[in-house]
């Protein structure tokens, strides 16, 4: 089963810091990421939920691959001419998301938990762009489906220190070739 959602209605940008709480469901971009907002330290997330219905109940999930492509034209980031991916340490982090959440009224403030449990690292990048292809989500999926609660990804810096970002196209993002898609098989 192949998902890319197009606008999915389950996907938020979410950023804040002491004085700003702030989140867009229209964002073109996901990323996980910290720098500041009208001089103020602020921190951003990605929480992004597939519609993972069609999976019968007692299906044994043999893989799962998250595929995230680095957004050519970034709204944040660094220099002149902004990339994907900057900082000295922007090793990223896919968790699963815990607690129930609407992309509507998600913020930084009242964002959903989540589990280090299962946790996908992925190692720091001098690349200014890199799509991560196949990201092996299994265990996220699988614990997803045993618990019966799936609450999406959330996706974040392992550090979130300032003026560091992994920059990804969401389902907002204007080439549909480009937005999150997640490939699981699995076995009835």
């Amino acid at each position: 089963m192949t998902l890319i959602p197009h606008h999915n209605p389950t996907e938020v940008h979410i950023f804040g810091g002491a004085k700003t709480n702030l989140a867009d469901p229209n964002a073109p971009e996901l990323l996980g990421g910290a720098g500041t907002y009208y001089g103020e330290p602020v921190w951003i997330r990605g929480l992004v939920q597939f519609d993972l219905s069609e999976i019968p109940e007692d299906a044994a999930i043999i893989s799962a691959k998250l595929t995230l492509y680095s957004n050519p034209t970034p709204i944040n980031g660094q220099g002149p001419q902004p990339v994907a991916n900057s900082g000295v340490d922007n090793t990223l982090l896919i968790q699963r998301i815990t607690s129930p959440w609407e992309a509507t009224s998600a913020t930084w403030k009242n964002q959903p938990t989540a589990t280090e449990i299962n946790q996908v690292v992925v190692p720091h990048t001098e690349a200014d762009f890199l799509d991560l292809i196949d990201l092996d989500v299994t265990n996220l999926v699988r614990s997803m489906a045993v618990v019966n609660e799936n609450n999406g990804f959330l996706i974040r810096l392992k550090n979130e220190n300032a003026y560091t970002y992994r920059t990804f196209c969401s389902s907002k993002y204007a080439d549909d070739t480009k937005h999150p898609k997640l490939v699981i098989t699995y076995r009835e």
